[in-house]
């Protein structure tokens, strides 16, 4: 199947894709959607079907982009067109996919691998074998859906310039990983109009320039979409990549199919072979008296020399489980903090990407508050980029995966309460409390360039009951602490007869510090959430700030590491006037 994505003008156009993705929800998507039986309405009206599928690809909706997908033009094979090859399927059994290919490719110089462009999963799989197969020589990557690839050789993130598959997260993680392997890309594709007639040539003849021909000794991973890893040669010059790069350059490619053996909306959208084979992992089916010998589905269109099975998704909290890889875990965002309509969106960036560049390492739809859908992020520092059809935005830092529990922000575990929006009062026990949490919660918060888990007895952001005062332990405002930090910006705001006191307090028994310094590193530590609430557009006289070097310290005589630690902080105190 090739989809025409080379309009230049018109709603089909790729600029138009990318002005709509990660901004429309679902239900705005399936509005633009075609009439039935696309086929018999026009090619552009199917390339408009498909553009709609995967922009619901890119927002995490998995199970509606696979039915889309498959009515737009999936194999429809009947479980009864070949139930005579059950038998000959039972000959085989699955060995590990990932390993079976890494030992092949050990005598090879070419590995072309390819996906379904409504699968995910296939993107997934893929980036598993970049880190081994680099440390076996292979340190081009090529890739088909490239349109470019100069930005990501100069160690840039992929951004929506770089091509149009690449805009969905799990595509652009995959080329994230890549770049930070080390990886050399490789953008193929045929480049106009003349190339385009001769497409698979031309892409074959680009990578041989590429790479071969500056290293005859280089060894390439190539991506690719659908048939573009066949290998049989055809008439009237009608080959595909693989075939072309295997004439061109006398090099025979390993050439990896992952489109026959994957599921599809339901049975009667996959290739018969899938509905004989099962396994609980990603497989390769080897006879079981020649291991030389692996199994070919019954209904290939292709030549290839190792076919993947993918076994059937399994759904947690409504997302497919095979998100959980390469250090992702669950978040779950916490509903108290989205100020905005639903249905919305759910993208996360990490924390220094430019979010109208980059592409999002995950993205989900909330269709109402009680939705329970998770991201998949690796720890870290993130943006969520809140967005909904009321052309409403918000944005929220979020710190995720810190040690010791794999959600900073839950249902379960909720940080921190927001002010309410009309909060006005002169009693700061009023003002504090609605928005700190009880010293039943827990928090997180950074120390000496280390996560650390504190339990329930810190008094970090909690209330101190004998002298009103809210504490918390920072060198820097972490985005565990930005929450707390923003009910405080934006109650400063909307009481302008209030100042917030900041405090700092520094202790050389674990910095390292000579004593003499002490008093300076506190001014630091206290300047640092003054430019934070600064920031926030917190009016500068609202805001006092003092270095208290290591005066009042929670630990006059720390006995251990983790009382020095919990020495350095701040201190915040509240006053009606100054």
């Amino acid at each position: 199947m090739v989809v025409l994505l080379f309009l230049t003008g018109g709603v089909f156009s790729q600029t138009d894709f990318k002005n709509k993705v990660y901004r429309r929800t679902s239900k705005v998507i399936e509005k633009d959607f075609p009439k039935p039986n696309p086929f018999n309405e026009g090619q552009l009206l199917r390339t408009k079907l498909l553009f709609s599928v995967y922009e619901l690809q890119c927002i995490g909706a998995y199970k509606n982009s696979l039915s889309k997908f498959d009515q737009a033009g999936s194999p429809h094979f009947s479980f009864f067109d070949s139930v005579n090859n059950y038998k000959t399927a039972m000959d085989y059994d699955p060995l590990d996919a990932k390993k079976y290919i890494l030992e092949k490719a050990k005598n090879n110089q070419f590995v072309i691998i390819n996906e379904n462009h409504d699968q995910p999963m296939h993107r997934i799989f893929a980036a598993s074998l970049l880190k081994e197969l680099y440390d076996e020589g292979y340190h081009y990557f090529a890739v088909e859906a490239l349109t470019s690839d100069s930005s990501l050789n100069q160690k840039q993130k992929p951004t929506f310039d770089d091509g149009y598959y690449t805009t969905e997260p799990q595509f652009a993680n995959m080329l994230k990983l890549a770049s930070e392997i080390g990886y050399t890309f490789v953008a193929y594709e045929a480049t106009n109009e003349q190339e385009l007639k001769k497409r698979d040539y031309y892409q074959a003849l680009h990578i041989k320039e590429k790479t071969v021909d500056k290293d005859p000794t280089a060894k390439v991973f190539i991506y690719c979409g659908f048939e573009h890893n066949d290998e049989t040669v055809a008439a009237d010059s009608l080959s595909m990549m693989a075939a072309w790069l295997k004439l061109i350059t006398r090099i025979d490619p390993l050439t990896v199919d992952q489109v026959f053996l994957t599921e599809g909306s339901n049975r009667d959208c996959e290739h018969t072979s899938y509905s004989f084979l099962h396994a609980d992992k990603d497989a390769v089916f080897v006879n079981k008296k020649d291991s030389t010998t692996s199994f070919v589905p019954f209904d290939k269109t292709t030549a290839c020399d190792v076919y993947v099975y993918h076994p059937r998704s399994v759904f947690k909290n409504n997302r497919p489980a095979w998100l959980a890889t390469n250090g992702r875990q669950e978040f779950f965002l916490n509903k108290k903090n989205i100020h905005i309509a639903y249905p919305l969106l759910v993208m996360a960036y990490e924390r220094n990407e430019n979010v109208n560049l980059n592409i999002p390492t995950d993205a989900i739809e909330l269709k109402n508050a009680s939705a329970v859908i998770p991201l998949y992020l690796k720890e870290g520092d993130y943006k969520l980029v809140l967005r909904n059809d009321l052309k409403q935005e918000q944005v929220i830092m979020i710190h995720a995966g810190c040690e010791g529990a794999d959600k900073v922000e839950s249902q379960k575990n909720t940080n921190l309460l927001i002010a309410e929006k009309n909060a006005v009062s002169t009693d700061i026990k009023k003002i504090s409390t609605s928005i700190i949490l009880s010293k039943s919660e827990t928090q997180f918060f950074k120390v000496n360039g280390k996560y650390d888990y504190s339990g329930a007895n810190i008094l970090a952001y909690m209330i101190d009951s004998t002298n009103n005062t809210i504490r918390y332990c920072s060198y820097s405002v972490m985005a565990a602490s930005y929450y707390f930090l923003d009910s405080i910006a934006d109650f400063l705001i909307k009481n302008k007869a209030f100042t917030l006191c900041i405090y700092g307090y520094a202790d050389a028994g674990i910095t390292g510090l000579e004593k003499k310094n002490e008093l300076r590193s506190s001014d630091a530590i206290a300047l640092v959430v003054e430019k934070y609430l600064l920031e926030k557009k917190v009016s500068k006289t609202q805001l006092k700030t003092k270095g208290m070097g290591k005066l009042e310290l929670l630990y006059p005589t720390p006995k251990n590491k983790q009382e020095h630690e919990k020495n350095n902080r701040v201190k915040l105190v509240f006053t009606n006037g100054y």
